[in-house]
């Protein structure tokens, strides 16, 4: 009898509220509560990449994790183009293969605010020209329809750019000194 009380004062607790959930918790089950910051951004529709990137951020850990579990969030869950993730990881190894200071660009890229990350990735451009490579890093039709079309988030790109690039690091064994990203401003972001 017990029981079925407290399974109906559970079900009291759970409330619909415009097609999402809202859970309350008893002053008894507060204090055993457990945080999943990542089901709840899931739940709440919002992006994780944040999460990810903070994983994978050498300052903090040292640890990798699967690009193709991001690629299969950013694909199946958030509806990414493919090209764009292509485009990402292509820029993220020649970042990798031709800044002498790996360190400077990724300061570059975590503190820009749009206008400053958009202007790093010119200079990638004309670098990769310099070079005398054979084919473009980007071509216009990349950068308009797949890094930057019209509403697009570009705080998604720089840190989906930071997270190939982290990984890229972990798998080379390349060690670079990053600052915090918590020290650093990340600006134009709603990351929790």
């Amino acid at each position: 009898m017990q029981n079925k009380q407290q399974n109906e004062k559970q079900k009291e607790l759970i409330s619909k509220e415009k097609g999402s959930f809202e859970l309350k918790y008893t002053i008894e089950k507060v204090k055993y509560k457990w945080i999943n910051c990542i089901y709840d951004s899931l739940l709440a529709n919002k992006s994780i990449n944040y999460q990810f990137l903070n994983w994978l951020d050498p300052a903090k850990y040292n640890q990798s994790l699967d690009l193709k579990i991001i690629r299969y969030y950013q694909i199946n869950i958030q509806n990414m183009n493919t090209k764009t993730l292509e485009l990402i990881e292509n820029l993220s190894d020649f970042i990798i293969e031709n800044n002498d200071n790996l360190e400077k660009a990724i300061s570059k890229i975590k503190i820009g605010k749009s206008y400053e990350l958009r202007s790093f990735l010119i200079k990638q451009i004309e670098s990769n020209y310099k070079k005398g490579n054979e084919s473009p890093l980007l071509t216009m039709r990349d950068y308009v329809n797949y890094l930057f079309p019209d509403g697009s988030n570009w705080s998604e790109i720089r840190d989906l750019l930071l997270i190939c690039i982290y990984q890229k690091l972990h798998e080379k064994n390349i060690k670079v000194k990053i600052e915090d990203l918590e020290s650093s401003k990340m600006e134009g972001d709603e990351h929790e």
